[in-house]
């Protein structure tokens, strides 16, 4: 094989699959910044303060349960009480869908009840709203499922 096949080889095996990931790739935020409070959601960590209307213990920053969303990478993640979580997300004018959720597989003593009402009840999320300084997700039957505070 001469130099000029063995450079358009390279050229089209190692740089045209890089170019065609470039072009894919997106820092926008739409549609979500169309959402008039969605800017106030992203790049902040939200503390749980309440899960199915029964109040929750902050904690220390290090302990207590929490939510944060990435803007770009459409990825929701933070802390469930024992184990760290992730999943993907999606909001709409009327809509947020969580899912699916991962996480890591720690055992707890005191926070494991916790962290499963916490994960189902994210799970099962279909509309977010901010509520003052409150970030208010519920469930399809409008109900609140969770609620947090902004943290410090």
């Amino acid at each position: 094989m001469n130099f000029t096949r063995r450079s358009a080889f390279l050229f089209a095996w190692i740089f045209l699959p890089m170019l065609v990931l470039e072009g894919c790739r997106t820092d926008e935020l739409s549609p979500d910044m169309d959402i008039e409070w969605a800017p106030d959601v992203f790049d902040r960590v939200w503390s749980l303060i309440e899960i199915d209307a029964s109040p929750v213990e902050l904690g220390d920053a290090d302990t207590a349960v929490n939510l944060s969303f990435g803007p770009v990478e459409k990825v929701v993640f933070g802390f469930s009480g024992c184990n760290r979580y992730s999943g993907s997300y999606k909001f709409t004018a009327e809509t947020l869908s969580i899912g699916p959720i991962a996480a890591t597989r720690m055992m707890c003593t005191n926070s494991m009840e916790l962290e499963h009402s916490f994960l189902s009840a994210l799970d099962n999320v279909t509309s977010a709203r901010l509520d003052g300084g409150t970030l208010v997700l519920s469930n399809d039957a409008g109900s609140t499922t969770l609620r947090f505070t902004a943290a410090e």
